[in-house]
């Protein structure tokens, strides 16, 4: 009897205690989904949830607030991400708020962070607020480890350097060791340094040189914003072009002149000359001329010869009249005078 009763008494006892575990599990699984709270849902639709699950926390500005009530596939790129949240929340979130997959830790369970926003409106039941993508942790994860072996490819290419500069190979432990060379780089660097520094002297003259015009100021200047001085110079250029074309049509005509000058010159020049071949010729006593000159009969014959031609001339007129006034020849002289 007394045995029986020590197992009633201890099936009682893990029975009661099975019972207050069952109902402190519910309630914490009941909090923790908030199931015996006000709530409200609103949600989001990401491309990439990063392995987030039903029931993961939900944290606004870094306290959990509610939990994930839903994820939904709307199509091949985009998940609807439903969430349940505290009421006691719902004035601090506001319409214009942003949520952003994360975790706890660095590689702890994933959790949706909701961000306030500065929208004087809050949110309401059944609300869609904007998605903010961040990195994963995979990705993150993935660029650490090549960042790690870059930094690794990197100190051995240091090492290897090290070593040949401690070994007297390559340009910089030439450089080192050499003082020629190192002077010789030195005196480089201040020819480099001085050519810079004259760049940068033209460049704001350069500066200075386009200030000024673009302010009107300067010959250029003027040329540029002065209204009145392009336009004049403009109308010049187009009289000075005017005049041009005057001038060379001017020498197309006198061209001709000019050749007819240089002709009647180079005539002139070679009369003169033969001028003066007669009159040497006349000097020496050569030719008719200087025959008529020197000789007193020949140029007594001749007066006799031109005399003789005269008195011939004048007879052979005064017979031409005579026939003139003869019946027989008189009507083929007027024939003659009415054709000249």
């Amino acid at each position: 009897m007394k045995t029986e009763n020590k197992h009633v008494a201890r099936l009682g006892f893990f029975v009661i205690i099975s019972v207050a575990l069952f109902v402190l599990g519910f309630y914490l699984v009941g909090n923790n989904q908030n199931m015996f709270g006000k709530t409200f849902l609103i949600s989001t639709d990401f491309h990439n949830v990063n392995g987030l699950k039903k029931g993961n926390l939900v944290r606004f500005n870094g306290i959990d607030v509610g939990s994930i009530s839903e994820i939904d596939i709307l199509n091949d790129s985009t998940l609807k991400v439903i969430m349940r949240i505290e009421k006691k929340v719902q004035p601090f979130i506001k319409k214009d708020a942003t949520a952003s997959i994360g975790s706890e830790g660095l590689v702890g369970n994933v959790l949706v962070n909701i961000s306030p926003g500065v929208s004087g409106l809050a949110i309401e039941d059944g609300d869609v607020i904007q998605a903010y993508s961040r990195v994963d942790t995979e990705a993150l994860l993935s660029s650490l480890g090549n960042t790690n072996e870059n930094i690794a490819i990197i100190s051995k290419n240091l090492l290897d350097i090290t070593e040949k500069m401690n070994s007297g190979q390559g340009i910089i432990a030439n450089l080192l060791d050499n003082e020629t060379m190192s002077a010789d780089l030195a005196a480089t660097l201040h020819h480099l340094r001085q050519t810079v520094l004259i760049l940068e002297s033209s460049t704001e003259q350069i500066n200075d040189l386009f200030a000024t015009i673009n302010t009107g100021h300067g010959m250029a200047g003027q040329l540029l914003k002065d209204t009145v001085l392009v336009p004049n110079l403009v109308r010049s250029s187009e009289r000075l072009d005017t005049a041009m074309i005057g001038l060379n049509q001017l020498l197309d005509k006198t061209d001709p002149i000019l050749s007819n000058l240089l002709s009647t010159s180079k005539k002139l020049n070679d009369a003169s000359a033969h001028m003066d071949d007669l009159i040497q010729s006349v000097d020496r006593g050569e030719g008719t001329v200087s025959a008529l000159l020197h000789d007193d009969q020949l140029r007594e014959d001749l007066k006799q010869t031109m005399s003789n031609l005269n008195e011939g001339t004048k007879r052979f007129s005064e017979d031409m009249e005579a026939l003139k006034r003869n019946v027989f020849f008189r009507k083929y002289f007027k024939e003659q005078s009415k054709k000249n």
